[in-house]
């Protein structure tokens, strides 16, 4: 083949689709190995992710993840949370429907292999959600952990209204603030409706 075909060739290549704005924020949940197909229709409606599928009846409400960085004596860690409602109408089956908390890390080495325990404090009372189903992959940079918990709405509830209410995932914790609540708070009325 002469350059000038080769050159031809390529340009003839169909290119990719482009990939839709939220695919990457929703992805922590298919992830998890639990066959959550999500919509292709996910749009950003006064701050949720929301996207219903006409076809297989499937739909999402949830919050976008929360960036929080840890600094630790062997590098930063990255972690990601996010609470999302999946539900089904499919068919003449009643609705199905389920919470997740999902949480990323991204780091140099495992930080929940032995000790992923949800435990929520809100206004003082502990709840623990239980661990989680884990997904690892090895990176460039070091590990990627998927931590997905199934979590009921009575205690969603809790933490939205508390006073004060905090999360911890194995060895961290952090406190939520108004905003987390209040956007959590938004994805239970919309689950509701």
């Amino acid at each position: 083949k002469t350059a000038f075909a080769e050159e031809m060739q390529r340009k003839q290549k169909p290119t990719a689709p482009p990939r839709r704005q939220f695919n990457a924020e929703t992805q922590l949940f298919t992830a998890s190995g639990e066959n959550f197909k999500l919509p292709d229709n996910v749009k950003n409606v006064g701050g949720l992710l929301v996207g219903y599928d006409q076809v297989t009846k499937l739909g999402i409400v949830s919050t976008p993840v929360f960036k929080l960085d840890i600094a630790e004596n062997d590098g930063s860690q990255a972690v990601g949370i996010q609470i999302a409602y999946f539900y089904n109408n499919a068919g003449d089956r009643k609705k199905e429907n389920v919470y997740l908390v999902g949480v990323e890390s991204a780091s140099r080495d495992f930080k929940f292999l032995k000790q992923n325990d949800l435990v929520i404090t809100a206004d003082g009372q502990k709840i623990n959600v239980g661990k989680a189903k884990r997904i690892e992959r090895k990176e460039d940079f070091g590990v990627r952990e998927i931590l997905i918990y199934k979590i009921n709405k009575t205690v969603l509830t809790k933490i939205a209204e508390a006073k004060e209410s905090s999360v911890k995932v194995g060895t961290y914790s952090w406190t939520l603030n108004c905003g987390i609540k209040k956007i959590l708070y938004h994805v239970m009325q919309a689950a509701e409706s």
